[in-house]
Parts: C-alpha cells; structure tokens; sequence
C-alpha cells in the first residue's frame, strides 16, 4: 500500500483508508482493535513498547525536539487517528528502546557533562529492524544466541551494530539517525567545526544546517546524481563522482565492521540487510572483500544467485567459514507483535479486573 506523503494527515488517513478497503473487502477503520506507530525517538525514558497515554504522549513531545525529521510527523498522525477513533488503543513502538541498556561506555558522548542531564547521549536507531533481525537469525541458527554478531541495516538509512549473546552492545549512530555512515542523503558523521565554518562563510542557519545534512548530503551531495544506491551503480563506469560515492560507502561501511568487531573482541557472524543489503549482490560482494582478515569469504555463486525473500538458506559464504547471512528485515513484523502482546496484556486485566468484581 502507498502512503500519502502530504503534510495533511487527515486527508492521507482516508486515502490509506480507501487503499485498504479496495484490498480487503471487510476492512472497516472501526474494526481495528489497536494501531502501533513506529517511533523513531524514545529518549532516555522508553524502553519498551507502550500504549499511548498522556504520560507517553507528553514524553514523546518532550522529546520531539531531539528528532525534528520525524516526530511533528508522528505525533500528528497520532492526534489525527486519536480524534478519528476515540476509542482505538495506540501505541508507540520506539526505535531506540533496542539499545537502551548498551554498555555505560558505548552511551556517553564526549560533551561537557552537563549536557547529559539534558537527554544528550548516544541512543542508536534502526532499532525496530535489529530487533526483527535478531530474532530471525536466532530461529534460524540458535547458536547465534551466544555468538558476537555485527548486523548491517543498509538502505536508505543505513547503519550497523554490534550484538553479543543476544544483547546489543555498540552502533554506529549516535544521538541522531544523521550520524553514523554515509547514506543516501544523510551526511553521516561529520567534523563537528563544519558547521561554524559554513556559518561564516556562507551565514547558514541551525535550520540550513539541518536540511543540508538530512537532505542534500551523502550519497546524492558527492555523486551529484542520485541519493538511489541503484542509480549509482548503473552509472558508475561512465561517472566518476557516482563511482567515487559507491566506493565511499563501501569503505565506511568495511571500516565500521572492524569498528564493532573490535568492541566485541571479535566477531562470529555477519548478518547484511535493508534494500541494500538484501538487493544488490555488487555491493554484498564489494563490502566482504577486505573481511578476510576477520574470516568471512562470500560464495560468490551464490551470493549472485540469491533472493533474500524466497531463498530458504540465508548463508551467501563458505560454509568453512564464518557465515556471512542475508535476512530481508521487517519492522511491521515486530510491530504487530507488540501490539497484539500489549492487547492480549490490556484484555487481561479487564478479565481479571471483572472476575474480581463478579
């Protein structure tokens, strides 16, 4: 289903509305028993999926300040919905609630302490697909619950972490969803003087700021042709600024798993994911290239060969050697599960509750 991307949440609803009902004949908008939001900041607070009461509600808006790309958006959708179903339970899937309980070390930004009080710390995002990611490789592999894994999430949004016996421990984005590797329009980490430099020279604002490193930078700002990783490949052999992007990526990338690797001590297994990493067997084939020295070698057959929605092996390595695993991720997955956990939970203490009363 599309999703209109108009800033008029009211007019999407109905339009999202009219797509399911054309999909499912017996779709009715007061049938839905509960709607679950991907939250892309949950703050120091939130560790966990909730239902959205005031408390939550004022939380997140506390918060809103800390992502100004997403949470007006969400936290619109969210009123417009309330006004539409008085009665429909919401609740709020966060995408930091993965890394919440990193280790102290892995938390701290190298600020003035005082900032940290003000919610200033390093909080990971792309939570919601880790969280899928591992699950899934552990039901397929149940050995994964006690080995040192580092996870790729690349897409249009890209990052990486770093899981060991089953708990995150490190990322690459920090306080922000900019931070971390390149992307497809994201600057990723950048020096921090930049922006003073560019304020003088060319009198940028915070909000220039903002738009530049969130929507004119990455891959689109060095290729200057495309933020689509796609596009860039086409058009790598006759466009040296798209090559010089593909190969910037590549390299960010290789760097941050020997990053990760070396937090853990070592590394055990490479799972690759998001439109990227699920797609495109150039690039698969590009990143593990200098992986050798950490003992991953890619069975290039059968990497150029595989699907990672219908191929029922997710192993594109040598099996004498570390598994490198393809897992196509899925948020809604994740989100629908708590949803129902939360729903069964609320049912059940209404049960009890009315089994006291009787």
């Amino acid at each position: 289903m599309t999703v209109p991307t108009s800033g008029n949440y009211t007019e999407a609803l109905a339009q999202a509305v009219s797509q399911l009902s054309l999909q499912i004949p017996t779709f009715s908008l007061h049938k839905v028993k509960g709607i679950g939001h991907r939250i892309v900041h949950g703050g120091t607070q939130q560790q966990t999926a909730h239902i959205i009461d005031e408390e939550i509600m004022a939380d997140m808006q506390r918060f809103a300040r800390f992502d100004p790309e997403h949470a007006p958006a969400a936290l619109s959708i969210i009123a417009v919905l309330k006004e539409r179903l008085p009665d429909t339970p919401q609740f709020a899937c966060f995408d930091t609630a993965f890394f919440h309980d990193i280790p102290r070390v892995a938390q701290l930004t190298t600020l003035p302490r005082r900032y940290e009080a003000k919610g200033l710390r390093r909080y990971g995002f792309h939570g919601i697909s880790y969280d899928y990611l591992l699950k899934d490789i552990i039901r397929r592999y149940p050995e994964a619950s006690q080995e040192k894994i580092i996870f790729a999430h690349l897409g249009g949004g890209a990052s990486l972490a770093a899981v060991e016996n089953g708990k995150p421990v490190d990322m690459t984005m920090g306080f922000s969803p900019t931070s971390g590797i390149v992307m497809s329009s994201r600057t990723g980490n950048v020096d921090p003087s930049i922006f003073g430099f560019l304020s003088e020279l060319e009198g940028i604002s915070s909000d220039d700021w903002t738009r530049i490193t969130n929507h004119e930078s990455g891959l689109l700002g060095i290729s200057e042709l495309s933020s689509d990783m796609y596009t860039l490949v086409v058009n790598e052999d006759s466009n040296p600024l798209a090559k010089e992007a593909i190969d910037l990526f590549v390299y960010q990338v290789q760097k941050a798993i020997g990053e990760l690797s070396a937090a853990m001590g070592g590394v055990d297994r490479l799972v690759l994911s998001g439109g990227i990493g699920e797609k495109s067997a150039i690039l698969r084939s590009r990143i593990v290239t200098k992986l050798g020295y950490l003992g991953f070698y890619i069975d290039e057959a059968v990497n150029q060969s595989f699907n990672a929605e219908h191929y029922p092996e997710s192993r594109i390595s040598d099996w004498s050697n570390k598994p490198i695993n393809v897992v196509a991720t899925d948020e809604n997955a994740i989100i629908i599960t708590h949803v129902q956990t939360l729903l069964n939970q609320s049912e059940g203490q209404t049960g009890s509750e009315e089994h006291r009363e009787g």
